[in-house]
């Protein structure tokens, strides 16, 4: 009896032994993918797809434990996809979807290892981006971060990357080119066009070395540690991106100290530096739309843009362009002693709208009277702008308030205009200063304003403002409260810490609702709303499975 007792607790040893070593192995996957699970990701990413897997399996980041000091472990947590699905991470709320709608970009590519061999220290600080020769260079390979470990040391893997249509790799300049001008071992197609060197290939060395003057430092600052790291190449925008930028290495002091400078480098003819690319690269000029630092022409025609103008104004008509276009009163910088600059970034009101200045949004031509002398208007807009400063009443407070919660430094500083759906977008909030107090404290409220006739607001614009009611999606924040609500109730911390997502089964699973973070108040209490999302074409919503997300419309039972 005895003997047989001491065998199932060795049979039962073994068993746990067995479920724990695999809980570790999955957790050792994923951490050494996307590394430790902490509070951060726990709450803003939870879900994240697993590429050395070919996206077949995802990562969530789970509660593990409550510790007796009160402190929060975390843990990731291997899942796998339905068959015939991916897990696609480019979703507003990721899910499984349709392996045909996804583009899962792999961890490690064995095309670069092979050819280049181990991505190491050396290459990530000193090269960085290489020809893959075996796609005739169509194709590049980034030598990037890949995890830190525990004890501090670093990994490195290759990543691929594709020119743009008709470039190819061009490995003197480390961009792409126009195929012309490349030479390409493996291609050598090319090698008769590229015998000589060009002028523009040698102007692309040339290395700044007094940073005081140096366009680079004028334009980002020092280049950083942070800098060097992670983002190493940035568009030159006073050069209208025709330059770019390189945080480069600089040297290594006694100290181990290490310092990094700018190099400033210059694209072929007929391309511009593009930053919206994964992997910022020159691209075709046509291509590529380069965000303007400095609006001159908004200087000329409204002098400085000054901390009063950004506060209260922000947003004025560019008259020489016929009210075609609009000046804002951006945030430039803020120094090492704390002093604030401020810059106007010039911006075009959708097509066949024209900036009324009365209202400050894109209106109707036919509702704009657009002149750089009229004193009457000016007056008017005194006026209005003493009313904006002004207290307002209640019930416009409470619209944006009950939407928005409170209006907050960060939304006044960034933000500034929000839709107010409640209205169906036909009104929009402003977060306006409010007052600032005899010991420096400034506060801030919401303001409500309304856009012309037929227009409406459109916060998917770069810069939000009015625009042809045709042309705007209004999201509905309180239909999705609502459908959310009367199914689900409130949404709960224990619901965004535990739960996250649940079926909307009155959509017949088509929908899922998203417990989603809302504000932080004063007070330090924490809100949350349910926001409502859509499973892809051909799926519903299947709460059934471990880690609830989009399947196939044949396995789920709604």
């Amino acid at each position: 009896m005895a003997s047989c007792m001491i065998l199932c607790l060795v049979c039962l040893v073994l068993s746990f032994s067995s479920i724990y070593g695999q809980q570790n192995e999955e957790d050792i996957a994923c951490k050494r993918e996307h590394g430790a699970c902490t509070q951060h990701v726990y709450e803003n990413i939870r879900l994240a797809a697993l590429r050395r897997s070919d996206c077949q399996r995802f990562c969530q980041c789970v509660h593990a434990s409550t510790e007796l000091d009160g402190s929060v472990t975390y843990m990731w947590v291997q899942q796998t996809c339905p068959p015939t699905t991916l897990f696609d991470d480019s979703l507003p709320a990721p899910v499984c979807n349709h392996a045909e709608n996804v583009q899962c970009h792999g961890e490690e590519y064995e095309d670069c290892r092979s050819e280049h061999g181990a991505c190491t220290q050396f290459m990530y600080e000193n090269v960085r981006l290489v020809a893959q020769t075996s796609s005739g260079c169509k194709k590049f390979c980034q030598c990037a971060h890949a995890s830190t470990e525990l004890d501090g040391s670093v990994t490195y893997q290759w990543i691929e990357h594709t020119c743009p249509a008709q470039t190819l790799f061009d490995s003197n300049i480390r961009v792409c080119n126009f195929a012309d001008r490349v030479q390409c071992d493996g291609n050598p197609g090319q090698n008769e066009l590229t015998t000589t060197p060009r002028t523009w290939v040698q102007e692309t060395t040339q290395i700044v070395t007094d940073e005081a003057s140096n366009e680079c430092f004028e334009e980002y600052g020092y280049c950083t540690t942070d800098q060097y790291e992670n983002v190493r190449l940035v568009a030159l925008r006073s050069s209208s991106c025709k330059n770019f930028c390189q945080c480069a290495y600089a040297s290594t002091e006694l100290d181990g100290s290490v310092t990094y400078k700018w190099v400033k480098k210059t694209c072929p003819s007929n391309t511009l530096f593009d930053e919206s690319l994964p992997t910022p690269v020159c691209n075709h000029d046509y291509e590529v739309q380069c965000p303007v630092e400095e609006s001159e022409d908004c200087t000329t025609e409204h002098g400085t843009c000054t901390k009063y103008m950004y506060e209260n104004v922000r947003l004025v008509p560019k008259s020489s362009s016929g009210c075609e276009k609009f000046c804002q009163c951006a945030h430039a910088s803020t120094e090492q002693d704390g002093s604030v600059t401020y810059k106007w970034v010039e911006h075009d009101c959708p097509e066949g709208l024209l900036f009324d200045k009365d209202s400050r949004v894109c209106n109707y031509a036919e509702n704009v009277e657009c002149s750089a002398g009229d004193q009457e208007r000016e007056r008017r807009i005194l006026e209005i702008l003493r009313q904006l400063v002004s207290p307002q009443d209640d019930d416009d407070d409470d619209d944006c308030f009950q939407e928005y919660g409170t209006c907050t430094q960060y939304q006044y500083e960034n933000v500034r205009l929000l839709a107010l759906r409640s209205s169906g977008c036909k009104n929009f909030c402003q977060c306006a200063h409010a007052s600032t107090q005899l010991d420096g404290s400034v506060t801030y409220k919401w303001v409500k304003q309304t856009c012309p006739d037929a227009t409406l607001f459109d916060q998917d614009l770069d810069t939000p403002v009015c625009n042809h009611e045709a042309e705007v999606q209004c999201p509905s924040v309180i239909a999705d409260e609502d459908g959310c609500w009367r199914e689900h109730g409130t949404c709960t911390q224990d619901e965004y810490e535990n739960k996250r997502l649940t079926a909307l089964r009155s959509s017949g699973c088509q929908k899922f609702c998203q417990c989603s973070f809302a504000s932080t108040e004063q007070d330090g209490s924490v809100t949350y709303y349910w926001a409502e999302q859509t499973c892809p074409a051909d799926t519903l919503f299947d709460d059934s499975l471990p880690t609830p997300v989009c399947n196939w419309a044949y396995n789920v039972q709604c």
